[in-house]
């Protein structure tokens, strides 16, 4: 979704420099920020406007190798946790909700920037330049968040978690 905690527009940056230097490399947008893209970033990017079909979602993560958010500010958004799924890599604002599961050149690369929107183009733009010219390393952290998905984002550890957190809190009295 955009919004003005998205950045967007640091999206927008992002693709105009990347097409500029002819990195190979193709964009592609789902959510309610079809407003939010400039002329040039939707001439460029497949656009799929809201996706409603959890099918539909999971083919475009897939697809996809990267996911990249630029936001000021949010806690871990479902969509990490979804795209990690897919094996698709983190690219996104070291953010402290962020931080309590990605780690930078473990399961995903942060963009250590964030208040100066600038520099967070610049280093969202060297990460995927590192992506593309690494292609072992897209590959090890793609394993990797996928692997952290698993372990970290299914039902069933969500329910051992739980379990885990009831017994202790909540063990029974001698």
């Amino acid at each position: 979704r955009g919004g003005p905690q998205k950045r967007v527009w640091i999206l927008n940056q992002v693709i105009e420099k990347l097409t500029d230097e002819n990195v190979p490399v193709k964009f592609y947008f789902a959510g309610t920020m079809t407003e939010d893209l400039s002329d040039f970033t939707k001439q460029q990017a497949t656009v799929y406007g809201g996706i409603s079909s959890q099918k539909e979602m999971y083919a475009i993560y897939e697809e996809s190798h990267v996911l990249i958010l630029t936001s000021a500010y949010e806690g871990f958004p479902m969509v990490i946790k979804e795209a990690m799924a897919c094996g698709c890599v983190p690219v996104v604002t070291a953010l402290e909700g962020n931080k309590m599961h990605l780690i930078h050149n473990s399961n995903a690369l942060l963009i250590e920037s964030i208040e100066e929107e600038d520099r967070v183009a610049e280093e969202a733009i060297t990460n995927i330049h590192r992506l593309v010219n690494y292609p072992d390393e897209l590959r090890r952290l793609s394993v990797a968040a996928y692997e952290y998905a698993r372990d970290h984002f299914t039902k069933q550890a969500f329910f051992e978690k739980c379990r885990a957190l009831l017994l202790t809190t909540h063990s029974p009295r001698n």
